[in-house]
């Protein structure tokens, strides 16, 4: 008997286990994410609380290989602030990300390798171990015979891009 859609073999959907989960990390202190969720106070709202039924329609079907993300990683479920995210949008919302800022546009430090055709290793390399001001390693074209030696080169003291960025 499916209670929730397209049951998996367990007898739940892909959503409402979405659903679980989400509410299991916010509301109970006993889970392992609830330190993360929870405790720095990411709630839930209170339609999707109380009703399986309104956050499925919410959030409509789960594609395969997505999971439920939030926009701001600092507020919580909301229909205005979820979506289904692919796993490469997952990693870019990470609070551990680097953000980095060029004329006004924000993207993680990777986002931005991506961007300009280099190795996120080389643009990390640029900014901590060779001091470069962050406009000038965002702009600097790749060279792949200067970018393999800076990927490599190392500080005498090691630095983390934090300690570079504050």
């Amino acid at each position: 008997m499916k209670k929730h859609g397209s049951a998996s073999q367990t007898g739940r959907t892909a959503v409402y286990n979405a659903w679980v989960n989400m509410k299991q990390r916010c509301l109970n202190p006993k889970h392992p994410s609830y330190p993360d969720y929870g405790q720095r106070g990411i709630a839930v709202c209170d339609r999707w609380i109380e009703s399986f039924s309104a956050f499925a329609s919410d959030m409509g079907p789960k594609p395969a290989g997505a999971s439920l993300e939030r926009r701001e990683n600092d507020k919580g479920y909301s229909p205005d602030n979820c979506y289904w995210a692919t796993r490469e949008q997952q990693q870019s919302n990470r609070r551990a990300n680097v953000l980095l800022m060029l004329d006004g546009r924000t993207q993680t430090l990777k986002r931005w390798a991506k961007e300009l055709g280099i190795s996120h290793i080389t643009l990390r390399a640029r900014i901590v171990d060779l001091g470069w001001p962050i406009e000038k390693a965002l702009t600097t074209p790749a060279d792949k015979k200067m970018d393999g030696s800076a990927g490599r080169a190392r500080a005498k003291e090691a630095r983390s891009i934090d300690e570079v960025l504050t």
